[in-house]
């Protein structure tokens, strides 16, 4: 699907999954600086702090984060720090807990692990869908 993946969230009343890694400010905020974990921070009203006080709790896993403000998201690490590439192993350590999550509704995916992360979707989306196959991937760059 291309599109708006926030707009397509809302539309069909789904969950997005953001792509993470394990790095917390000196302030406790998560490091959500580059493409959809960005747009989170801008859309989410302390989107960063629920998830940094959950890195430093449990550790860089996957979360399902909700507020009244904004309702559901799903983080899913894709690597350890900000600056690294991003590693097939943690992807399907966060696919896995994912899919132990359980979640009745939609889930939307950009190419986790593709933009910032520097992988190939072609060595990604095996791991996706052998643990998450009814994850509606969304081509969101650019809009």
């Amino acid at each position: 699907m291309k599109g708006n993946i926030w707009s397509e969230a809302h539309r069909i009343k789904g969950i997005v999954v953001i792509p993470t890694n394990g790095c917390v400010k000196n302030n406790g905020s998560a490091v959500m600086g580059r493409g959809l974990a960005r747009q989170a921070v801008h859309r989410l009203p302390d989107v960063e702090k629920l998830l940094g006080k959950a890195l430093q709790e449990k550790g860089n896993h996957v979360f399902l984060l909700s507020s009244p403000m904004w309702g559901k998201v799903i983080t899913f690490p894709v690597k350890s720090n900000w600056w690294e590439k991003a590693e097939l192993i943690i992807i399907e350590r966060s696919a896995k807990e994912l899919a132990d999550l359980h979640i009745k509704e939609s889930i939307l995916m950009s190419y986790v692990g593709c933009g910032n992360g520097r992988l190939d979707w072609k060595n990604v989306k095996p791991i996706i869908d052998k643990y998450i196959p009814n994850v509606i991937i969304v081509d969101w760059k650019d809009k």
